[in-house]
């Protein structure tokens, strides 16, 4: 009767935690490119920047024109996230994952931090070729 005792509030103390892990996941990140380039070349810009950070674990799995998918593997976990491109704005969202507790619109935190990084990267790029195109 003691072990029962003690074992249910460990048991909801190890759930409770497992839960602290997953948060919200964002609405996807937005950027406007300057009309003047082509989707092609953002298109391309964004693969490039995910080529470039292949050390990191990303990689390219597919590129159009209207959208680039990136994969991230880390360990058994996978990430994906698509990267939309339509009328000069280019979105990001999280389109699949394993082994990253997603369910609806949680996911674990890593995860989060991942794409985040990759967004930031990605969002630089492309800002950058609005003041290039500028000139």
């Amino acid at each position: 009767m003691i072990k029962k005792i003690f074992l249910i509030p460990l048991l909801a103390t190890a759930v409770g935690l497992s839960a602290c892990s997953t948060r919200q996941i964002a609405p996807a990140s937005t950027l406007i490119v300057n009309p003047q380039v082509q989707d092609q070349a953002i298109a391309n810009n964004i693969a490039s920047t995910v080529q470039s950070m292949a050390r990191h674990g990303w990689v390219v799995q597919k590129i159009e024109s209207n959208r680039v998918v990136a994969s991230f593997n880390h360990g058994a976990r996978y990430l994906q996230v698509t990267y939309l491109i339509q009328q000069h704005q280019v979105s990001s969202k999280i389109t699949d994952s394993q082994y990253l507790s997603q369910r609806g619109d949680k996911i674990h935190r890593k995860a989060l931090k991942w794409k985040a990084g990759l967004d930031r990267r990605v969002f630089q790029r492309l800002a950058s070729l609005n003041l290039s195109s500028n000139k």
